[in-house]
C-alpha cells in the first residue's frame, strides 16, 4: 500500500477510483472530440468555404455588437454623471439664492432699525455693511 492509501479508508479509496477512472474516461472523450473539431476547422479554413467564412462573419459581428453595447452603457453612465452634476449645481445655487435673500431680508431690517444722530435712516449699503461686521 502506498502512504496515501493508508491515511483513507478502503470503502472511501474504492469510490474515489471510480471516480479517477470515469473523470479519465471523460478527458479521452473530450480530447478526441476536440481533435475532431480542430481538423474540421482546419479543413474549412483550407478550404476557405462559405461556411468558414460565416464562421469569421458571424464572430466579427458578434464582438462589434458586444463593443457597441459596452459604448452605449459608457454614455449612458456619462449621461447620468453629468445630470447629477447639474442637479448638484442647481441645488447649490438656489442656496446661494436663499441665503443672498436671506441677507437682503437682513440688511432691510437692520436699515429700517439703525438712525443716524438726526433721526433719519441710514441707506441700505450702509446698514448691510454694519449688519455684515456683526458676522
Amino acid at each position: 500500500m502506498k502512504k496515501e492509501e493508508q491515511l483513507v479508508e478502503p470503502d472511501i479509496l474504492l469510490a474515489f477510483r471510480f471516480m479517477r477512472m470515469q473523470i479519465e474516461i471523460d478527458i479521452e472523450k473530450y480530447e478526441k472530440r476536440s481533435e475532431k473539431n480542430k481538423q474540421y476547422y482546419q479543413k474549412l479554413k483550407e478550404k476557405n468555404s462559405v461556411k468558414f467564412s460565416q464562421i469569421q462573419t458571424n464572430s466579427d459581428i458578434k464582438e462589434k455588437e458586444i463593443e457597441r453595447e459596452k459604448e452605449k452603457e459608457k454614455e449612458m453612465e456619462r449621461e447620468k454623471e453629468k445630470e447629477s452634476d447639474n442637479e448638484k449645481e442647481k441645488e447649490m445655487e438656489r442656496e446661494k439664492e436663499k441665503e443672498m435673500e436671506k441677507e437682503k431680508e437682513n440688511s432691510s431690517i437692520a436699515a429700517k432699525d439703525i438712525n443716524n444722530s438726526n433721526g433719519e435712516a441710514v441707506n441700505e449699503s450702509a446698514a448691510a455693511a454694519v449688519f455684515s461686521s456683526f458676522f
